[in-house]
């Protein structure tokens, strides 16, 4: 397992840098060169301004992928959401609304926790498969 972790100063183009080998953006002149990146090698892009859909915080991690209690509760671990749920009344049923009341912390752990729990659900349905 190989973990890559972009940092720079801000305005040095790590957005950009990340945008393009999604290709949202296109190169105006130049090269990108991505030197020792597999092809099968996930990319998992949790962008600065996170977007989040309305609705209850685990339907947002989700995002429309089945729930596995035990990935679920990895990926909230990990992104360290589990003190932002346990405050919320609901818990991870708190409704979040279109103001999005939640501070731009929660909001990118949310977004991180949408991103692995994907990631960790791919695996698991590649190991399930090999195992079959």
């Amino acid at each position: 397992n190989t973990l890559a972790i972009v940092i720079g100063n801000v305005g040095s183009g790590k957005t950009a840098f990340f945008e393009s080998i999604l290709g949202d953006i296109q190169l105006i002149h130049g090269f990108l060169y991505v030197k020792n990146v597999l092809y099968n090698m996930p990319i998992l892009y949790v962008p600065q301004n996170s977007w989040l859909s309305i609705g209850n915080i685990r339907s947002m991690i989700l995002f429309g992928n089945e729930y596995n209690s035990g990935i679920y509760r990895y990926t909230v671990e990990q992104s360290e959401l589990l003190n932002d749920i346990s405050s919320f009344k609901n818990g991870d049923m708190r409704y979040v609304n279109d103001d999005h009341n939640l501070s731009k912390g929660q909001k990118v752990r949310i977004s991180l926790a949408r991103a692995l729990y994907h990631h960790y659900m791919h695996l698991h349905k590649l190991s399930s498969n090999g195992e079959k």
